[in-house]
């Protein structure tokens, strides 16, 4: 019998010592932006543009509470995709701030405990599930929902098809609409909406 032994021979790294920040850039990143870029989203955002969704608001729990309202929200998107969000409310007697939050690929938002945080600063939260991932944000596909959440596979879903239908460019717009119904929210003070995400959230 023959024994086979591999040597993995590591070289030493060269250390380069920098005297400024600038001299740490190794390459400069060269724009990918397609020159068609203002001219897409235009098109996509202008027949959604005043759009009010309709929305169904339903309690999250039974139980009252004293300081703030739970609820889970639910709009109808532009193309009858079924979006959720969950929405927390302080009781108060004014107008509140809110913020709109997106959470990252390819989860779900989180919950209602961890967004309370806001609530004690007297803020609202509405905070979306992207279609078809984690949560129960569902798609509409040839007039049939499609029911089943998925894990992976958004990135490149509709690169075969024409560019209005990929994945995301209905994510985008959703959360477009999603600011829409934050706007037109009983309470909320209007001019006072943040937007806030983590990781595929922030990109949104």
């Amino acid at each position: 019998m023959r024994l086979l032994v591999t040597y993995i021979v590591k070289k030493p790294m060269n250390k380069k010592h920098f005297s400024s920040v600038e001299d740490m850039t190794y390459s400069k990143l060269e724009s990918h932006r397609p020159d068609d870029f203002d001219e897409f989203w235009i098109a996509q955002i202008q027949p959604i543009k005043d759009l009010n969704p309709e929305i169904r608001i339903e309690k999250a729990f039974e139980t009252e509470f004293e300081r703030a309202d739970y609820y889970d929200l639910y709009f109808e998107s532009f193309d009858k995709s079924r979006i959720h969000c969950k929405y927390l409310r302080p009781k108060a007697n004014s107008k509140t701030p809110l913020v709109v939050i997106f959470h990252g690929y390819p989860g779900a938002t989180r919950s209602f405990f961890e967004y309370s945080a806001f609530l004690d600063k007297g803020i609202a939260v509405l905070a979306m599930d992207c279609r078809g991932q984690g949560g129960p944000s569902f798609q509409m596909e040839q007039n049939r929902i499609n029911m089943g959440p998925t894990v992976s596979g958004h990135l490149i879903d509709g690169l075969n098809g024409e560019k209005e239908d990929l994945f995301y460019i209905n994510i985008y717009k959703d959360a477009y609409l999603a600011v829409n119904v934050a706007k037109n929210l009983d309470d909320i003070d209007k001019d006072k909406i943040f937007l806030a995400g983590s990781s595929k959230g922030a990109g949104i």
